[in-house]
């Protein structure tokens, strides 16, 4: 009878092992992060609808003394950066401003509609009056000049802010938000939606309001636009498709070890069971 029990005990330490290892396998990887610099970036001006900036090392938002608005084009590469299925988890955007005039103001960021180009236009330096557009550009009145115009000139965008920051002096300043989370991951689930953000200035006031920023093709790689993008990864409910190979933390490696050696011994254990 005692061996009996033995036995017993030996089946139930094993079926719960396995299932503390199935839940173990089944638990998403740990958190990771990545930083992106924008693939595309523009300036658009008002008051010149046929200029651009390109390819210039500056991006200008806000009004000018004349009350001309400049905004400015941000796109990112989600789905070419992020496993597919993965889940976005948290998300911030850094800009710098290099030179201002005015004071504070705030900045929302909107995402974009319509598709949109970057082309060669360089304005130079300080490149805030904008050059003839390139084929490609996107400018006040053209998404990709010449022929592909915005539905409303400005640029195509959500009326709903993804995220906003105050921005005064000299410095770096960041955005972040639920709002900015959701649009990168319908970007990354949908990437033909793709189409960035759009950042302005708070368009109520007169100004002057501009801000020059650093853009992607700046001097000084430390100030460039830079995304961080927070997202795990890990298996949905039901069955799931063999996977490649992927890098994941040394505690989790830990783990499954631990997990194995229970598991040898388990199977250990059933087999003597069998054999008294």
């Amino acid at each position: 009878m005692m061996q009996d029990i033995g036995a017993a005990a030996r089946r139930s330490l094993a079926v719960w092992l396995i299932g503390v290892g199935c839940l173990a396998l089944a638990a998403p990887l740990a958190a990771q992060t990545l930083v992106l610099e924008p693939v595309a970036d523009a300036t658009l001006y008002e008051e010149s609808p046929g200029f651009a900036n390109g390819s210039g090392s500056f991006l200008f938002a806000g009004r000018i003394v004349d009350g001309s608005r400049r905004r400015v084009l941000l796109r990112f590469d989600v789905a070419g950066a992020l496993p597919a299925g993965a889940t976005v988890t948290g998300a911030t955007l850094t800009m710098t401003v290099d030179r201002t005039i005015s004071g504070g103001v705030a900045m929302p960021l909107h995402r974009v509609l319509s598709a949109w180009g970057e082309g060669a236009s360089d304005a130079g330096s300080p490149g805030g009056q904008g050059t003839p557009a390139a084929p490609g550009d996107a400018t006040w009145s053209s998404a990709l000049f010449p022929d592909q115009p915005w539905l409303a000139p400005g640029g195509d965008f959500s009326a709903s802010a993804s995220a906003s920051a105050v921005v005064a002096t000299e410095a770096a300043y960041q955005w972040s938000g639920a709002g900015m989370v959701a649009d990168l991951q319908a970007w990354l689930d949908a990437p033909a939606s793709n189409n960035g953000w759009l950042l302005l200035a708070d368009e109520t006031i007169a100004g002057p309001t501009a801000k020059r920023f650093a853009s992607r093709e700046h001097g000084d790689a430390s100030m460039r636009p830079l995304l961080l993008v927070d997202y795990s990864v890990g298996p949905g409910p039901g069955p799931q498709p063999v996977a490649a190979p992927v890098t994941v933390p040394v505690l989790r490696g830990e783990v499954l070890g631990a997990l194995a050696a229970l598991l040898g011994l388990a199977a250990l254990l059933a087999l003597r069971g069998r054999s008294q």
